[in-house]
């Protein structure tokens, strides 16, 4: 495991993929705990990228209120085209993996409150 990391750290920097940011958040504290319609884990991802898009980073917003984080899926495949930095904001255990609410509105109105998780 050490030699794994001391090679990342000696390799990683200056790869192409390195420059990628994946930020990916939602609603965090959803309605009835939270005030309607404010997606506070976007806020703290734009946050985030609000710094490293400074030092030439390029940030890709993995958001619910956008429609590109629908499921565990859309994260993994963002990881998989490369990122040097990954920065999710929401609820997560050991026992339930990663957790980020989703709403899923019809017409203007909130339809249903789902998770988005995995193990």
């Amino acid at each position: 495991m050490l030699k794994k990391i001391i090679k990342y750290e000696n390799t990683a920097s200056g790869q192409s993929w390195f420059n990628n940011m994946i930020v990916a958040g939602g609603d965090t504290v959803p309605p009835p705990y939270g005030d309607e319609g404010v997606y506070e884990g976007e806020v703290e991802n734009e946050l985030a990228a609000s710094y490293m898009e400074p030092l030439g980073f390029d940030v890709y917003r993995l958001w619910t209120s956008n429609g590109n984080l629908k499921d565990y899926k859309d994260m993994v495949s963002a990881i998989n085209n490369g990122s040097g930095f990954f920065f999710c904001s929401g609820h997560g255990t050991l026992q339930c993996g990663l957790l980020i609410h989703q709403m899923m509105r019809k017409h203007g109105l909130m339809v249903s409150l789902e998770w988005i998780w995995t193990y």
